[in-house]
């Protein structure tokens, strides 16, 4: 059984290697209309932080103060505080493992539709997928899971099923 964390604050992350123009500053932006909209947001920036500094500027001059949170370390504990996973359209070298294992934690995730992540996400059975690099879009992606409790279950139920057939990961 899934445990999911308190929905006090729906929790967005994202892995630290998407770079500020390549994904980042679109998720940051989506987080800044999703908390106009649901009030509620937290972001967290999981792994190596390059331009912490800058980061936290765009977040700041976005009213995101108090809700970006870095887990700089290699340990995927924050995971457990997530109720969604975000690739925004960021080109990375390769998916990051964070995506698997928040799969494997039953996390809902949610994606630039992009070839690379179809391989493990199904649009609205494995995930969200959303047109890259759009911050309306991504944002009305996560007010949609954030509120369809429902929809954020059975997606989180698929990526922990999913994760324990195809790679063993049961948490």
């Amino acid at each position: 059984k899934i445990i999911f964390p308190s929905i006090e604050n729906f929790v967005i992350a994202c892995d630290a290697r998407v770079k500020i123009n390549s994904g980042l500053g679109t998720l940051l932006k989506a987080a800044a209309l999703t908390k106009d909209i649901l009030g509620n947001i937290k972001l967290i920036i999981a792994g190596p932080v390059k331009n912490r500094s800058q980061i936290e500027w765009s977040g700041r001059s976005l009213g995101l103060s108090g809700r970006v949170q870095f887990a700089p370390g290699e340990s995927d504990v924050w995971l457990e505080d997530v109720h969604a996973y975000v690739l925004p359209g960021a080109a990375v070298a390769a998916l990051p493992i964070s995506l698997l294992e928040a799969m494997g934690l039953g996390r809902a995730v949610i994606a630039a539709d992009k070839l690379e992540h179809k391989e493990f996400i199904k649009d609205k059975v494995r995930g969200l997928l959303i047109e890259p690099n759009n911050a309306e879009v991504l944002s009305q992606a996560i007010i949609t899971l954030a509120r369809d409790k429902e929809l954020l279950a059975r997606i989180s139920e698929a990526n922990r099923r999913f994760s324990a057939e195809h790679f063993g990961l049961d948490v």
